[in-house]
């Protein structure tokens, strides 16, 4: 919701008004992250464990080792760390996209807002769809499928969007590809992780 009120109403103003757009997003963040947190209480929790006798350093040593043996000591973990390191460099050029569009394409910022409010729009029907799939497929099956198409659909975007029509079509699709693969990263976390040190890994 918050991307399609973004690009249809505000991303027009990006080449004019940029230092009261970053403003306003700061405001409008600090104001809702204080309202989301006001009325969060913390819960009751057991007592910590006795403190060990040993000193800080031994006890600083022994905490990173045991983190560094259950985080890294497994190929699993090390090939899942590894997907999503490679997957983040990959997006890392997102947000140089509107320079495409802008530049490339010769748009402008209000024609790419109206554009790009579109596939959050399909994204937020096409949600309970992709988890309800995924509860049953599984993410670590659906993980590869997903970044594959995610993967297709940037390709075929950069050889074939030209205008305004397969523009909507090539960023609805790679919408829809993404935030699937990000609903699976999550359910992986669950899946893959240990519950007791999820918070850890």
């Amino acid at each position: 919701l918050a991307l399609i009120i973004w690009n249809a109403f505000f991303l027009g103003l990006a080449g004019h008004h940029m230092k009261g757009l970053f403003a306003g997003v700061a405001v409008t963040f600090c104001v809702l992250y204080l309202f989301t947190i006001w009325r969060v209480k913390e819960g009751e929790y057991p007592p910590p464990e006795p403190r060990q006798s040993k000193g800080a350093v031994a006890r600083l040593v022994e905490g990173v080792s045991a983190y560094v043996k259950d985080c890294y000591a497994q190929p699993r973990y090390l090939l899942i760390f590894g997907t999503f390191m490679v997957l983040q460099l990959g997006n890392a050029a997102n947000g140089f996209q509107l320079f495409l569009y802008h530049y490339q394409l010769h748009m402008r910022f209000a024609t790419i807002g109206s554009i790009l409010a579109i596939p959050p729009l399909v994204v937020m029907v096409a949600a309970y769809p992709i988890g309800s799939l995924l509860d049953r497929v599984g993410a670590i099956r659906a993980l590869p499928v997903l970044i594959a198409l995610w993967g297709l659909s940037d390709l075929g975007a950069f050889f074939f969007m030209h205008g305004r029509w397969t523009m909507y079509f090539f960023l609805t699709s790679i919408s829809v590809w993404a935030a699937a693969q990000g609903v699976a990263s999550n359910v992986l976390s669950v899946e893959a992780y240990p519950r007791i040190k999820l918070g850890q890994f």
